[in-house]
């Protein structure tokens, strides 16, 4: 049996379930916890809205568990949030951060949803994978935090689709200024040379790794030097 951390709230009442989820929640955030949020998130819980959160949030703080703060709630301690944290198992604590995911997303908080989106890979359900679509697109989210999400996301099976994300993922590094990474991925992922591809990426010309024997050759009509060769230096992005 795994031991897990035990999670010590500071105080000696028996947790409840709303003070569980309020916990989860404000440890979750690993930042000022605005109420908004917090709300949001104790009722995509399963929670019934009429669950007295205000009152939890109140003793939670009078018991010196939560810290109310100008910018919002924090744990007393990161120890506590360390405590909280290491108690939820993994599967559960993906969801945590799919869940804190889908709320900033919806609140227009690009850049925290997709921070937290990144911490849910790489299982997330469909809604969630539709937000990631959004999110990898959206200008408010740097080019490495995009790439790090399509790579944690993955390549899809569909030969089409797949080559999106691999430009979409090759960009977004290049724009990083991750060139290595950049490079690395289109070699591995991408060898239009007739030798196929290695990582068991598929084409129109079906399935065609780099040790099997007589691959077809890819149709792709692009190399590795001629997109780079396309590509805007990262210095000129920000100049």
């Amino acid at each position: 049996m795994t031991n897990r951390p035990k999670m010590h709230t500071g105080g000696s009442a028996p947790m409840t379930a709303v003070e569980r989820c309020v916990l989860r929640a404000v440890a979750v955030a690993d930042a000022p916890c605005e109420l908004w949020f917090l709300e949001q998130m104790v009722v995509r819980s399963g929670m019934a809205p009429g669950q007295p959160v205000d009152a939890t949030v109140e003793e939670l703080v009078a018991r010196d568990v939560l810290v109310d703060t100008p910018a919002g709630l924090r744990l007393s301690s990161p120890q506590l949030r360390d405590g909280i944290l290491g108690s939820v198992p993994l599967s559960l604590r993906r969801a945590l951060h799919e869940t804190a995911a889908m709320v900033l997303a919806v609140a227009g908080h690009s850049t925290q949803a997709a921070s937290q989106m990144l911490q849910a890979m790489p299982v997330v359900s469909h809604a969630a994978r539709v937000v990631v679509a959004r999110l990898v697109t959206d200008p408010a989210v740097s080019p490495a935090l995009a790439a790090d999400l399509l790579l944690s996301d993955g390549a899809p099976h569909e030969p089409g689709a797949r080559l999106d994300w691999l430009i979409a993922t090759a960009d977004n590094l290049f724009l990083a200024g991750r060139l290595t990474e950049a490079l690395a991925l289109l070699h591995d992922r991408w060898r239009p040379t007739g030798t196929g591809h290695a990582s068991g990426l598929s084409c129109s010309a079906g399935w065609a790794p780099t040790t099997r024997p007589n691959a077809p050759l890819c149709p792709w009509p692009i190399s590795t030097e001629h997109w780079y060769s396309t590509r805007t230096s990262p210095a000129e992005v920000g100049s």
